[in-house]
């Protein structure tokens, strides 16, 4: 066997080096393909979360005007008191998740019935003060009588005036509101504009 010489050694390195390059932009040419398919459907999965979010969004409201009524049923009719709605409603939801907007809650609070009001959690929903421990008996158009709905008012037991709406809205471009028949409705910012200075109806 002959030895090894220096001109060998220099021709095997310099081969070895163009594989590695060769290797190198082989797996950059199956990065690029790839990169590209996550650009595209980067949008469609931040739609689909959007989308999932607006949904539990208003089934969380959904949950919460119906819990309302509930409290209603038990308290000769009357709706909870706009400064202790959470704490009234509780009882009927038993999970702080439900008083959670997903879009503001960064980490979801304690689900223990028994556990205290979790610290600095974010929970983005009012309640309607203008309906405070009212008869539900007493409104001619429930329907039209927003009770619970998104607000920029993020703490516990928020009871603030419907201009407290996110704008823009969270979802989409809008927000959800609850009705003290239990129904809810999602809002475009200009839809919701009439509820802004809502009568006694």
């Amino acid at each position: 066997m002959q030895p090894e010489t220096s001109a060998d050694k220099t021709k095997a390195k310099n081969t070895r080096r163009t594989t590695c390059i060769w290797s190198t932009v082989a797996r950059a040419g199956c990065l690029v393909p790839l990169l590209l398919l996550i650009a595209i459907l980067y949008p469609v999965f931040e739609h689909g979360r959007g989308v999932s979010n607006s949904f539990a969004c208003l089934t969380n409201v959904k949950f919460l005007a119906i819990a309302g009524e509930m409290y209603a049923e038990d308290y000769n009719g009357r709706l909870p008191p706009a400064p202790q709605w959470m704490d009234a409603t509780f009882p009927y939801v038993e999970s702080y998740r439900v008083y959670s907007c997903p879009v503001v809650s960064e980490n979801q609070p304690s689900q223990d019935a028994h556990s205290p009001v979790p610290k600095n959690a974010h929970f983005g929903y009012s309640f309607n003060p203008v309906y405070s421990c009212r008869k539900t008996g007493s409104f001619t158009n429930p329907t039209g009588a927003p009770l619970i709905y998104d607000s920029t008012y993020l703490f516990w037991n928020a009871a603030g005036p419907l201009n407290t709406l996110p704008n823009p809205g969270r979802h989409h471009g809008g927000n959800n509101i609850g009705f003290v028949n239990g129904h809810v409705h999602w809002f475009s910012i200009s839809g919701s504009r009439k509820f802004i200075q809502p009568s006694k109806k």
